[in-house]
């Protein structure tokens, strides 16, 4: 009975994603400003990453490593032309008002740092919004303390005081695949 009741709860949070995501489609102004082809992997460098075979790099590895020096907002940045599998310890999440989903993580080591599934609308890179499809019906059944396997590509995003962000401001968005470990 209990099992029927969470996978009923856990079927109609997706259905109000999906239907979130079909009612946002009319207001492509939500859609994030800052980096937006960037964080999205819309840009044609995001594409061929995309494409390539991804690394497994523990979190620790990139989120604690300095940055880069210069950097340039207007481009792609060192952590940023890799495709990088890696493991988390999921802590929360919420909804950002871009419809993006804002996972707070921790590394294998206890420290934080934060990845974003964008909302599939804001997406022009269409080899990937399958895949960003299912990681945020994943998301939706997390619970504090999983241990889950992400992929995506890191991203140098402004300090904006967000819960769980790296100290240089280096998330995973986007994510493009999410499964539980």
């Amino acid at each position: 009975m209990k099992a029927t009741a969470i996978r009923t709860l856990i079927t109609a949070l997706a259905i109000v994603c999906i239907a979130s995501n079909y009612f946002f489609v009319n207001d492509p102004k939500k859609c994030g400003e800052y980096r937006q082809n960037i964080k999205t992997a819309s840009d044609s460098e995001g594409i061929a990453i995309c494409m390539k075979e991804p690394q497994n790099i523990p979190a620790e590895q990139i989120t604690c490593s300095p940055l880069p020096k210069p950097f340039d907002r207007k481009i792609r940045n060192g952590w940023e032309h890799t495709l990088v599998y890696t493991e988390a310890i999921y802590r929360g999440k919420k909804q950002e008002a871009d419809m993006d989903i804002h996972l707070i993580l921790t590394d294998l080591k206890g420290n934080p740092f934060d990845a974003e599934i964008p909302c599939d609308i804001c997406v022009s890179n269409q080899d990937i919004i399958e895949g960003i499809k299912a990681a945020r019906i994943t998301a939706v059944s997390l619970k504090d303390g999983d241990h889950i396997l992400i992929m995506g590509i890191p991203f140098y995003d402004k300090l904006h005081g967000s819960k769980g962000a790296s100290p240089i401001g280096l998330e995973f968005h986007p994510i493009i695949s999410l499964t539980k470990k």
